[in-house]
């Protein structure tokens, strides 16, 4: 829950509060879906699922604004946590790739897919918005 606390005040500031609700929402909803899908009949506590899939949407999120994510230690974070998911037994590895790959569809998105159909969607918008020609009918 620590790691949930840091990485919300380094994330939520950066990206607004409604995505970052979004995105650990979407998160903690494929974290239950990968554990109950790998695991359908075992019990299992915890939101880390959903600090997977923030981690994966502030992956996108750096991307998008041109950061490498191994240039701030996000993704070395991520391995070694993937890697204790695997190695440690009685750790729910649905949970945590499932909100993993929650986080970074959400994160592709909210932050990379809006900004590329905002760039493409506005130019159009502005030559529809201009002046129409003059027809060729006589």
């Amino acid at each position: 829950m620590y790691f949930l606390y840091v990485l919300g005040q380094m994330l939520e500031p950066a990206v607004g509060r409604v995505k970052f609700g979004v995105l650990y929402f979407v998160s903690l909803l494929c974290g239950s879906f990968g554990a109950l899908l790998l695991n359908p009949n075992s019990v299992t506590v915890g939101a880390s699922g959903a600090v997977f899939g923030l981690m994966g949407g502030a992956v996108i999120a750096l991307r998008a604004r041109g950061v490498n994510p191994f240039d701030t230690g996000l993704g070395m974070v991520i391995l070694l946590n993937l890697g204790i998911t695997f190695i440690i037994p009685g750790i729910s590895i649905g949970g945590h790739v499932g909100g993993l790959a929650g986080g970074l569809v959400a994160g592709y998105i909210l932050f990379d897919l809006g900004e590329r159909v905002k760039s493409q969607v506005i130019p159009l918008l502005a030559c529809a918005g201009s002046r129409p020609r003059r027809s060729w009918a006589p």
